[in-house]
């Protein structure tokens, strides 16, 4: 008997575990149909001749970095940029994207290296994978 209850104990409890088309199902009241997402975090590393440059050409190579991903942008990807400096060595920008297919992300990485900004950059890290949006 239970010191604290002070009623008697009864059955224990069956637990069963779920078959695996119980996971299949998706959440009651969850939408249905959602797409699969290409996922990539980006790591970008600006070589030190960069900090060098001139006033004039460091803006221009911005203007070409931010008119990629702003074209990345108008084809329906979501981009958020991370600036790693002072956390990482090897990694200045790390750029999460997110499309539902795989050729925008490779014109935006094919756009960023073609920018003026694209001789300074080396891509330490390309990490890629495939996800659900959260439903949540």
């Amino acid at each position: 008997m239970n010191p604290i209850s002070t009623t008697p104990p009864g059955p224990t409890p069956v637990v069963s575990t779920p078959t695996p088309a119980a996971y299949a199902r998706p959440a009651e009241g969850a939408p249905t149909g959602l797409r699969r997402q290409f996922v990539s975090f980006y790591g970008l590393k600006l070589a030190p001749e960069w900090r060098g440059l001139d006033a004039a050409a460091k803006a221009q190579g911005r203007e070409g970095f931010i008119a990629a991903c702003e074209a990345f942008r108008a084809e329906g990807g979501i981009l958020v940029p991370y600036s790693c400096v002072g956390i990482r060595g090897d990694v200045d920008i790390m750029l999460w994207r997110i499309h539902h297919e795989l050729e925008p992300l490779q014109r935006h990485a094919a756009a960023l290296m073609k920018s003026a900004i694209g001789p300074y950059l080396a891509t330490p890290y390309a990490l890629l994978g495939m996800t659900k949006r959260s439903t949540y």
